[in-house]
């Protein structure tokens, strides 16, 4: 949960110098409601979340609010926004351009669009090859790159305020998981603390434009 969190945070202060003093944010791709319930208690007017996901929807309404809904939700697609994120969604889109198309015609003047997703043009997918952690269909079905994620963001008739790369929290075991050494943190509390500690891994292969 908290490298969960630590991820939240870090992309909501990343947006906060460009977003106007009322957010009303629109999140695709919401999954359990977490990132949507973070930035309405840290400064969001309103946010609301879509996915294709029922069982996504479903626990984030449970235990969140009515603020999701499934993609074809009429009640939800109506929300006014002047904030469009989507985090990991852009690789699962054919054709994200003119996916996301209809959803930044609906932005308010003034707005921003922030995407998350990968980067098929950085070092780490070059050097392993087939072998690259993010190469595994059919869930992902595009791979952009660097270069090809800002044209496609002046396609959509908007100017690139920030594009960089982003990097995930994840806990000290996950990391001692891959050498096996796992099982040497054990016992009570204090060692359940040092598993679950985060720790800030960017290998520039995931990127984030603004």
């Amino acid at each position: 949960v908290l490298p969960e969190r630590m991820f939240q945070m870090v992309s909501w202060e990343m947006l906060k110098p460009y977003l106007q003093s009322h957010v009303r944010l629109f999140e695709i791709g919401c999954a359990y409601g977490f990132f949507v319930n973070y930035v309405l208690k840290n400064g969001a007017k309103q946010a609301c979340g879509i996915d294709v996901c029922m069982d996504a929807i479903q626990y984030a309404r449970s235990s969140f609010g009515p603020f999701f809904g499934l993609s074809s939700d009429p009640d939800v697609s109506g929300f006014q926004f002047n904030c469009l994120v989507a985090w990991d969604v852009w690789e699962h889109l054919v054709d994200p351009i003119e996916y996301f198309s209809k959803y930044i015609s609906r932005l308010a003047p003034g707005g921003i669009f922030a995407i998350g997703t990968i980067d098929s043009s950085s070092a780490v997918a070059r050097i392993r090859g087939a072998c690259w952690r993010q190469i595994h269909p059919p869930t992902h079905v595009h791979y952009p790159t660097k270069k090809g994620i800002a044209r496609g963001m002046t396609s959509l008739g908007l100017e690139v305020l920030e594009h960089g790369h982003i990097g995930h929290y994840r806990a000290l075991e996950s990391y001692l998981a891959v050498f096996g050494l796992d099982k040497l943190v054990r016992g009570g509390r204090l060692a359940e603390q040092i598993r679950k500690y985060p720790i800030l891994l960017d290998l520039k292969d995931e990127q984030v434009i603004t």
